[in-house]
């Protein structure tokens, strides 16, 4: 399933729609308005992920947070989507919190790193997406149980070459 954000934008005395469809992991995303593709041509670059082009009068920008979620913005304001994710919940922070304290507790590491902060995101993914709360926390439970249980292979092997 391809992720696709919506916006709805009053412009001109009008309501346009705009959406972005994001692949999670190959091909590039499509913008469009009022279920209309727009062009390559009509999609400007502006650094390595933002996009700009024109909506009706106004120049809109969409571009990735740091979840690499897309959002949009009209002549510099930022608009809400119509179906946003919903926050971490406050139990949600613990899992992630577990996670980020892998390089702590082992006074650092690049592989360390890696685990703890891509166990994080992938926590905080889980943790944002639409399914129910239950399937999110075993989810989250499980990538934290499955970083350590990572970073505790990875100790172990360090200590036998050592």
């Amino acid at each position: 399933m391809v992720p696709t954000q919506t916006w709805e934008i009053p412009i001109d005395g009008q309501t346009v729609q705009v959406s972005v469809t994001t692949p999670r992991w190959w091909g590039t995303g499509e913008i469009r308005v009022n279920d209309m593709l727009l062009h390559p041509a009509e999609i400007q670059r502006r650094g390595r992920n933002e996009r700009m082009f024109t909506v009706g009068k106004q120049i809109a920008t969409i571009k990735p947070n740091l979840l690499g979620e897309p959002e949009l913005s009209i002549a510099g304001q930022k608009v809400e989507p119509l179906n946003p994710k919903p926050p971490i919940p406050w139990w949600g922070w613990g899992l992630i919190a577990a996670c980020v304290g892998m390089p702590i507790l082992t006074l650092g590491g690049a592989l360390p790193f890696a685990i703890g902060f891509g166990g994080a995101y992938g926590c905080a993914s889980v943790l944002r997406s639409s399914m129910p709360a239950t399937t999110r926390a075993i989810l989250s439970v499980g990538i934290v149980i499955l970083c350590w249980v990572g970073l505790i292979v990875f100790l172990g092997l360090i200590r036998q070459v050592v």
